[in-house]
């Protein structure tokens, strides 16, 4: 279904622009998993600080702070990696250093900007 405006695409896309060889990946955005954060760390400001290393948080797991299981939560990020995020990183918390692996699951989705 062809509609001449725009306004269909513009139901299921953020933006819609013209093709240019300038356009470029600017970043994108996927789903990552946090596993092994410490009970008394599991906060808003921890999982913030942990995106914020890896790009922008736009969105937690739905129930986040209010479960029954402090494994693992999920986050949504938008990166300007281009590389899959899966390492262990060393998350401080008062004197003590708390080994937690952050994985990405999915496949993830670019946004492109044309300069």
């Amino acid at each position: 279904m062809r509609n001449y405006n725009g306004l269909f695409l513009k139901e299921w896309l953020v933006e819609i622009a013209y093709w240019s060889r300038f356009s470029f990946l600017k970043h994108r955005t996927t789903w990552m998993v946090v596993y092994g954060i410490p009970q008394h760390a599991w906060n808003y400001n921890t999982f913030k600080k942990i995106a914020a290393a890896r790009g922008e948080l736009v969105l937690m797991e739905s129930n986040f702070l209010n479960r029954d299981e402090y494994n693992r939560v999920g986050m949504l990020i938008t990166t300007n990696r281009l590389k899959r995020i899966d390492e262990v990183i060393i998350l401080e918390c008062e004197e003590f250093e708390y080994p937690v692996r952050v994985s990405e699951i999915g496949d993830g989705y670019a946004i492109c900007k044309s300069t």
